[in-house]
């Protein structure tokens, strides 16, 4: 289970590289092994909403 979770991390840390460097989403999706555009979509907004949490888990223990 760690290992599938290890790689679907890497999947998602791949495609915001891909997309944020200007390749479209679909061509991410095929480069990762997304089946779709909408996978990788998907992925890039769980990436960013991951990263958004773990900001704000920081900056609250530096609070604390």
């Amino acid at each position: 289970m760690a290992v599938a979770r290890a790689l679907a991390e890497h999947r998602r840390t791949r495609v915001v590289g891909l997309v944020t460097s200007g390749l479209p989403y679909d061509e991410a999706a095929a480069e990762v092994g997304y089946a779709n555009r909408s996978g990788a979509h998907k992925a890039f907004n769980r990436a960013l909403a991951d990263r958004e949490r773990q900001a704000g888990q920081q900056t609250w223990r530096a609070d604390v």
